[in-house]
């Protein structure tokens, strides 16, 4: 019954059913991961650079980027954290000014004798005069809404296919 199904499935049916799939495997591999706040540290750190804004261009997302005391790498602010975030209340820090950020334990570890200079993601920021001004539960919140709209085209996808092999192993019943 199954390679009758498949013979009679039209190729645009079959290049469906290869689109799902597709799909379905770039939302396991670009699947938002969330950040756990027992993987996380937090730092009071001190700049020791003015935040930069470098623009969205075709190798990189848009971001800031700022040095602190104590730590070699750039720290940066990227995707989520940048869109929750007045970006202006960023840049307007100097060096010197006292902040505490919570980063991913895994890679703040992993940067101690690193030849690579990757930057930091900061998932929450608090300045001492204007209190949290990224917070972790809305950073994970805006990573889960980024795949809602492909989840939802990808779900209607596949009932349109479900429904269309029905209807076609139904006309085969009937038929045969």
């Amino acid at each position: 019954m199954l390679k009758q199904l498949l013979k009679d499935i039209e190729i645009n049916e079959y290049i469906g059913i290869v689109i799902v799939f597709a799909i379905g495997a770039m939302y396991l591999y670009f699947c938002p991961e969330t950040v756990n706040k027992s993987a996380t540290t937090e730092i009071f750190a001190i700049l020791s650079s003015k935040p930069k804004y470098e623009e969205s261009n075709g190798d990189n997302v848009a971001n800031i980027s700022f040095n602190v005391n104590d730590y070699d790498n750039v720290f940066e602010i990227n995707g989520c954290a940048l869109n929750l975030i007045n970006i202006y209340d960023i840049l307007k820090l100097n060096i010197g000014d006292s902040l505490k950020l919570t980063v991913n334990t895994k890679y703040l570890l992993s940067i101690k004798g690193d030849f690579i200079n990757n930057p930091i993601l900061v998932y929450e920021i608090a300045l001492f005069d204007k209190g949290v001004i990224l917070d972790l539960e809305d950073y994970n919140l805006c990573k889960k809404r980024q795949w809602k709209t492909i989840r939802i085209f990808a779900f209607l996808f596949a009932l349109v296919l479900f429904i269309k092999v029905y209807n076609r192993l139904k006309q085969n019943k009937n038929n045969g």
